[in-house]
C-alpha cells in the first residue's frame, strides 16, 4: 500500500516447471524496478516478469532475467520507458 493505494498484478500465465526460487525472483525483480524507477507498479511488473520467468525452468537460477532480457520483454512487461 502507498499512499492510501493498493497495487495488485495477476500472475502471468505459464507452464510451471518448478517453484523453486519464484520468490526470490520476484523480490530480485521487484528490487530492480524500485532502483531503476522508483516507481511501484513498476515494480511489481518487473517482479512478476521475473519469476514467472523462474517457474519454466528447473532450479532457483535458471530463468532469472537480466536487463538484455527485460529490454526484449518490454512490451510483455508493459512498461513503455524502460531505461535499461
Amino acid at each position: 500500500m502507498s499512499g492510501g493505494k493498493i497495487f495488485y498484478h495477476p500472475a502471468r500465465p505459464v507452464k510451471i516447471i518448478d517453484t523453486t526460487g519464484s520468490g526470490d525472483a520476484f523480490s530480485s525483480g521487484f528490487l530492480a524496478g524500485l532502483i531503476l524507477y522508483q516507481d511501484l507498479e513498476a515494480a511489481l511488473k518487473l517482479g512478476i516478469f521475473n519469476s514467472a520467468s523462474c517457474l519454466t525452468r528447473v532450479g532457483a537460477q535458471e530463468g532469472l532475467l537480466t536487463r538484455k532480457d527485460l529490454k526484449l520483454s518490454k512490451s510483455k512487461i508493459g512498461l513503455k520507458k524502460m531505461n535499461l
